[in-house]
């Protein structure tokens, strides 16, 4: 299968605020692509990539220790009346005992995927809806939302793809990426 990533790496160093960095991307700049097994090959050596359910888990292994037990903080659901006072406990009591983990200092890579949603043809492009990738873990469905995403981002393939990709979109065909 050809299909490439699209990377909108962010490099996000978890510390005891939870703050992260990116570059600001203003402009034009060209449409990076790699397989998943590269990516090792363009991050620094000491990052940990939180891609899979097993990487996931072994971080948030080391960060908290167990799972919570989600059917004791669920309770009878979302429709408990107490289900919002358990869950900022558990975020209160989390928060509280990883203070000064060492994970908390490590560099954590992890993507947003994004989906082809409209070919433009005055920029020769494709208009992006991205989002965050779900994934299963024994610790639940772990997500990386991003808090802000331009909502202009578009990509300008190369041509010899560029119709392959219009035909795909123009059929139905998911282009995530």
């Amino acid at each position: 299968m050809w299909a490439l990533w699209v990377i909108a790496v962010l490099f996000l160093t978890v510390g005891s605020v939870g703050e992260g960095w990116a570059e600001d991307a203003i402009g034009t700049r060209p449409l990076l692509t790699i397989a998943r097994k590269d990516l090792h090959t363009i991050l620094p050596s000491d990052c940990h990539i939180l891609i899979d359910p097993h990487s996931i888990e072994q971080f948030l292994d080391v960060l908290d220790g167990n799972p919570p037990d989600w059917g004791l903080v669920y309770g009878h659901g979302h429709h408990d009346p107490a289900l919002d006072e358990r869950l900022f406990t558990l975020n209160r009591d989390r928060d509280a005992k990883r203070r000064g983990k060492e994970a908390l200092q490590w560099t954590v890579v992890f993507l947003w995927s994004a989906d082809l949603s409209r070919y433009d043809p005055t920029t020769g492009g494709f208009s992006l809806a991205s989002g965050p990738i779900f994934t299963p873990t024994r610790w639940g469905v772990v997500r990386f939302k991003p808090e802000e995403v331009p909502s202009n981002l578009v990509v300008i393939p190369n041509p010899s793809i560029r119709d392959v990709l219009r035909r795909q979109l123009d059929a139905g065909r998911k282009n995530r990426h």
